[in-house]
């Protein structure tokens, strides 16, 4: 929603929102100096960070609470139900 690009660990869904997306990076290691560098190179590439902003405005309008609260209420409903 801030329209910021992301560095996420590489848990699988949080891994897979950022690939599928292209909002950010997922970090390669924990150790400071490699993640360091790899953020450096993220804003290094001019075309690939203004890619990234691009994608980022995009994502924000479709991972949206609007968009997300009818899919909960039915799943809170389709469990009332069952």
């Amino acid at each position: 929603a801030a329209h910021v690009p992301v560095l996420v660990s590489d848990l699988p869904e949080m891994k897979r929102v950022v690939e599928e997306y292209g909002i950010g990076i997922v970090a390669q290691s924990r150790k400071p100096i490699e993640l360091a560098n790899q953020i450096a190179d993220f804003f290094e590439d001019k075309e690939g960070y203004e890619n990234t902003l691009k994608n980022v405005k995009k994502a924000a309008e479709k991972l949206c609470w609007q968009n997300e609260e009818p899919r909960l209420l039915n799943l809170i409903n389709s469990l009332k139900k069952g």
